[in-house]
């Protein structure tokens, strides 16, 4: 039988990203992308999935556009986010 196993928390170590500078944060996302890709490339049906994308930029490019307008409306819902605890219309402890 085939299992599939996740950990679901690392205890062994941890990096704390607020304190990197940015190029040390650059090689900490650069190293995870590496791993997720790597991790995928593990997968039964990567052969199909790069024969489906092939050798053009077209999917990279759609990934990285989609990237940038996520990490844009992340951006635009904390400032919501810290707009309405300052105003006192969300609660918020700490």
């Amino acid at each position: 039988h085939d299992y599939y196993v996740r950990q679901f928390s690392n205890m062994k170590a941890s990096i704390d990203i607020d304190n990197l500078t940015a190029g040390e944060f650059q090689v900490y996302i650069r190293m995870c992308g590496e791993l997720l890709g790597r991790s995928h490339a593990q997968s039964p049906a990567s052969p199909f999935i790069h024969g489906y994308l092939g050798r053009s930029d077209v999917f990279p490019k759609a990934v990285a556009r989609w990237a940038m307008a996520y990490a844009g409306q992340v951006e635009t819902d904390y400032a919501a986010l810290l707009a309405a605890v300052a105003s006192g219309r969300l609660p918020a402890a700490g």
